[in-house]
């Protein structure tokens, strides 16, 4: 488990770096209604890491990556990573509910 998700977390940062990235219309809305700026939602996927990754028949599959901010806040971002044209997108991006995860915000309660 642990290292297909270092090797997959790897390719989305290394994509952020090279800024083979986009941003959904859903993430951009989200980041909007929830005060996140790109700069921590950016430092927060590339310092953190994989916790999750989601199968999706019709789509590429999604990972959750979990991370913090430059200020210490814990950020959750979902991604789908794209093997064809090494490009990340992001879909989503939130701060975890402490009711729906553990207090170290990696697991699912």
């Amino acid at each position: 488990m642990g290292s297909r998700n270092q090797q997959v977390h790897k390719l989305i940062s290394e994509s952020i770096k090279k800024g083979a990235l986009r941003f959904t219309d859903h993430a951009v809305c989200r980041s909007y209604n929830r005060c996140f700026q790109a700069e921590d939602i950016i430092y927060s996927a590339v310092n953190g890491s994989v916790v999750e990754e989601q199968q999706d028949f019709y789509r590429a599959p999604k990972f959750i990556v979990c991370g913090r901010t430059k200020s210490g806040k814990c950020l959750k971002t979902v991604w789908a990573y794209n093997e064809r044209n090494g490009w990340a997108t992001l879909i989503t991006v939130f701060s975890p509910d402490t009711n729906r995860w553990s207090k170290s915000h990696l697991r699912r309660r």
